[in-house]
């Protein structure tokens, strides 16, 4: 499992009536009224992505801020996410600024060779020393010190970059996986400029 990120000047962010009836999707969800509310109008800012002159329609409902993608955008913001998450409980996000670095993301998960069918967790040894700063590692379902961790069942180490471009991120992963050490399985193609050509190419065909 991986994601890739570029950060674009202009954000494409649905107006309140596009959200209807989106909040009503989470009914039932057990949690603080209002924040339910906000979280709702959140989570479906995502959902409404598929747009025309027709109808607009739910294509995803999906606010996990610990799968890659919240990994991706979270660690290009300047500021402070907990006062950003705030504004968002609040309703007060037109009146802060928020700012995200205008760089490219890549993350690249280590998973137990097998994962998804036959899982065969074993051990990593990590080596943090002289990490670049647009590198970091962090860490998943596993159990140990920083150095040396036991992979579970799931996903184990998520390794992010940052870079001008999303090839560049990918190769900067790439280039520092001598650090991990042991067995593990991971998508070594995201990111790529050939991956990246053939998601346009299909994308343009469609």
């Amino acid at each position: 499992m991986s994601d890739l990120a570029k950060c674009l000047r202009y954000v494409y962010f649905n107006r309140s009536k596009e959200l209807e009836p989106g909040p009503h999707v989470l009914l039932g969800v057990d949690i603080h009224e209002k924040i339910n509310k906000k979280i709702a109008e959140y989570l479906n800012m995502k959902g409404w992505e598929c747009k025309d002159e027709v109808e607009t329609e739910v294509i995803e409902v999906n606010g996990r801020l610990a799968d890659p993608e919240g990994i991706n955008i979270l660690n290009l913001l300047e500021g402070d996410v907990c006062e950003l998450l705030m504004a968002i409980a609040n309703a007060e996000l037109s009146e802060k600024k928020f700012r995200f670095k205008m760089k490219a993301s890549v993350v690249k998960y280590i998973v137990p060779k097998g994962y998804g069918t036959s899982p065969q967790p074993s051990t990593l040894r990590i080596n943090t020393d002289n990490l670049p700063e647009d590198v970091k590692i962090f860490y998943g379902s596993v159990s140990g010190e920083l150095n040396e961790v036991k992979m579970t069942h799931s996903r184990a180490l998520a390794i992010y970059a940052e870079a001008e471009t999303i090839w560049e991120a990918s190769e900067k992963i790439e280039a520092n996986l001598w650090r991990i050490e042991g067995e593990y399985e991971m998508r070594h193609d995201i990111g790529t400029k050939k991956s990246l050509a053939k998601k346009v190419e299909y994308f343009t065909l469609a």
